[in-house]
C-alpha cells in the first residue's frame, strides 16, 4: 500500500478558474523518497501542504484526492475534525517548512520547543524528551549540550534553524515527511549530513519523503525518483539517475543546462581600491559567548567579498553586525572613511541608506501586514526622502530589475512563492540606492535558472552603480563565481583569506580543504548505491 496518493489534484485561487495546480497525480511508496522540482512559483509547496490538509489562504480544492495511508487529507479538517487533524500532523506526516524561522516560537528556548512538540502528541516524560532531543540533535549535526538547549532561536544562525525544525520533524518517527528545501541554508558537509539522515528515515523507519527543492544537483543523487513541476503541471516522473541523460520536457533540459550552466561561472576580476567598508579586529557576543573573534576585513568599490564557512560558523553574526543590527561587539568599523556606530538607530541617515541588508529569510525584510511593494516604497520615502509618486516609480523600476511584475507589487508576502519574497527583499533593499550590499544566502530559496538570473543582474548592479557587496553563501561554486576575494570563518575566526579562485579551488588550511571536499563528495554521489526502494 502506497504511504500518500495524490490523484487528479486541481487547486485554485477561491471560486474563479485560475488553477495553481492541474491535473497532479504521483504516489509515495513506503521507504520512497521523491525530489520535486520546478521553478519559483510552479506549485511545489502547495502540493507539499496539500498532504498535511493545508491551502494557503485563497486557495480551493478544484478536484481531485490526496490520501495519506488511509486519511484523506484535503478535506480532513470536515471529514475528521480539527483534533484528529493535528494528531495526524507530525505523528503520520510532518513537515519541515522552507522558513525555519516562523516556525519556532520566539519566545521559547530550544529545550522548551521540543519539549512542548512532544507533549502535543502525549509524550510527556522529560526524560525520554531530553534523550529523544539529544539523538535527534545529534542526528542533524547539531550541539546536544545543556548550553545550547537553552538558546532562543534567535541566537542561532539559519542553518541552525533550519536543523532544529528538520530535528522536530523527525521526532515522532512519521510515515510521511514534507521536507520543503530542508537545506537551503546548508553548507555543503551538513547538506551530505541531512541526505545522509533522510536516506537512514527512509530505510529504517520504511517511510516515504517528499523532498522539495530547487536544488537539482541535490534531488538527483538523493531521491529515487524527480518529479518535475512547470506552470502547475507535472511534466515529468522520471528515476533521479536518468534525468540528465532521458530528461524528454523541455523545462527539464533547460534546468539540466542550467546546472552546467552555474558550475561553470567565471571568476570576476579582483579589484584594488580605497575600501568602502574597514573592520579592524571586530569580535561579536551572545551574552559572555564570543562567537566572532578579531575579523579585519576591507571592500572596495564594486568589489564583492565571499564570507564562506559551515553554518553556525559566524557568517550571519558578522554580517548583522556591520549592519548595526548586533551591536555588542568590539573593535573598530569605518564605512567610507568614517567611524560607524555599533547600533544602526545611531548611524547617520547616510550611512543607513548606502548600508544595506538582505536576508536569507525575507520574512525577516517584508511586514506581513504592508504589500510588498508598500513596504518597498515606504524605504525609499524613509531613506531618500522621496515623494510617494517617485517612490512608486523607484519600487516598480527596483521589481523589474529583480525580475518580478509591477503587479507582484500589489501582494502581500504570504501570497509570493519563497523565491519570489527573496526577489521582492532585494527590490526593497536596490530602492534606496546603496552602496554597500550585504547579501545573506540570497540565492539560496532560488531555482537555479532564476539563480543564475540574480547573479548576473548582481554583476550588473556592481559594474554600473560601482556597488561593492558582502555575499554570505554556503554555495562554494557560487562563490566562487561571484566574489572577488573569499574571507573563510571557523568557529568565528577567519581562517584563509585571499582570491576566490586560489581559496576555493587551491585551498591551503585544513578546514578549507575539507569544505571543499565535501562539495566535491556532494557532487560525486556519495549515495549513488543506495538508491533503490526497500
Amino acid at each position: 500500500m502506497s504511504t500518500a496518493q495524490i490523484s487528479n489534484l486541481s487547486i485554485g485561487i477561491g471560486v474563479s478558474d485560475t488553477l495553481i495546480i492541474d491535473d497532479a497525480s504521483l504516489s509515495i511508496e513506503p521507504g520512497e523518497i521523491i525530489g520535486l522540482v520546478g521553478e519559483t512559483g510552479s506549485g511545489k509547496s502547495t502540493i507539499g501542504l496539500s498532504l498535511l490538509g493545508y491551502l494557503s489562504p485563497g486557495l480551493s480544492p478544484k478536484d481531485g484526492v490526496v490520501r495519506v495511508g488511509e486519511e484523506e487529507t484535503i478535506n480532513a479538517e470536515a471529514s475528521i475534525g480539527p483534533a484528529q487533524l493535528r494528531a495526524l500532523r507530525g505523528k503520520v506526516v510532518s513537515y519541515v517548512p522552507q522558513d525555519p524561522g516562523p516556525s519556532l516560537n520566539p519566545r521559547f528556548r530550544l529545550e522548551r520547543t521540543f519539549l512542548e512538540h512532544m507533549r502535543a502528541h502525549n509524550e510527556h516524560d522529560e526524560l525520554v524528551v531530553v534523550e529523544r532531543r539529544r539523538k535527534l540533535f545529534e542526528a542533524v549535526g547539531l550541539p546536544t549540550d545543556t548550553e545550547f538547549a537553552k538558546r532562543f532561536p534567535h541566537e542561532l544562525s539559519g542553518g541552525q534553524q533550519q536543523r532544529v525544525a528538520i530535528a522536530l520533524a523527525f521526532a515522532h518517527s512519521p510515515s510521511l515527511v514534507v521536507m520543503d528545501e530542508p537545506t537551503t541554508g546548508l553548507d555543503a558537509a551538513t547538506k551530505n549530513l541531512v541526505v545522509a539522515l533522510i536516506h537512514d528515515l527512509a530505510r529504517t523507519h520504511n517511510a516515504g519523503i517528499i523532498f522539495i527543492s530547487h536544488d537539482l544537483e541535490l534531488l538527483i543523487r538523493a531521491t529515487n525518483r524527480l518529479v518535475v513541476l512547470y506552470h502547475g503541471r507535472i511534466v515529468e516522473n522520471i528515476a533521479s539517475a536518468s534525468v540528465e541523460s532521458a530528461a524528454k520536457h523541455p523545462y527539464t533540459q533547460r534546468l539540466v543546462r542550467s546546472l552546467t550552466h552555474t558550475t561553470a561561472l567565471t571568476p570576476i576580476a579582483e579589484t584594488e581600491t580605497t575600501p568602502v567598508l574597514a573592520t579592524r579586529e571586530l569580535s561579536v557576543s551572545y551574552g559572555k559567548k564570543e562567537v566572532v573573534q578579531s575579523v579585519s576585513l576591507a571592500i572596495a568599490p564594486g568589489e564583492t567579498l565571499g564570507i564562506v564557512g559551515e553554518s553556525g560558523s559566524g557568517k550571519t553574526t558578522l554580517a548583522r553586525a556591520i549592519a548595526g543590527l548586533h551591536p555588542q561587539h568590539t573593535g573598530t568599523m569605518t564605512f567610507a572613511g568614517d567611524i560607524v556606530n555599533p547600533a544602526v538607530a545611531r548611524r547617520t541617515a547616510e550611512q543607513r541608506q548606502k548600508i544595506q541588508y538582505v536576508f536569507q529569510n525575507p520574512w525577516s525584510a517584508l511586514n506581513p501586514r504592508r504589500t510588498v511593494g508598500a513596504s518597498a516604497a515606504l524605504a525609499a520615502r524613509r531613506l531618500l526622502g522621496v515623494t510617494r509618486s517617485e517612490a512608486q516609480e523607484r519600487t516598480i523600476a527596483a521589481f523589474q530589475a529583480v525580475g518580478l511584475r509591477s503587479d507582484h507589487a500589489d501582494a502581500f508576502p504570504q501570497r509570493l512563492s519563497g523565491g519570489q519574497r527573496q526577489r521582492a527583499a532585494l527590490a526593497r533593499a536596490l530602492v534606496s540606492e546603496p552602496t554597500l550590499l550585504i547579501c545573506d544566502e540570497v540565492t539560496s530559496s532560488l531555482d537555479l535558472t532564476v539563480q543564475a538570473e540574480i547573479v548576473d543582474l548582481l554583476r550588473s548592479l556592481q559594474e554600473s552603480r560601482k556597488l561593492a557587496m558582502l555575499f554570505i553563501t554556503h554555495d562554494l561554486n557560487l562563490a566562487a563565481s561571484i566574489a572577488h576575494r573569499s574571507l573563510v570563518l571557523y568557529q568565528g575566526e577567519v581562517v584563509e583569506e585571499g582570491p576566490s579562485r586560489q581559496v576555493l579551488t587551491a585551498p591551503s588550511h585544513p578546514y578549507t580543504i575539507g569544505l571543499v571536499a565535501h562539495g566535491n563528495a556532494g557532487r560525486a554521489s556519495f549515495l549513488e548505491s543506495d538508491r533503490s526502494v526497500s
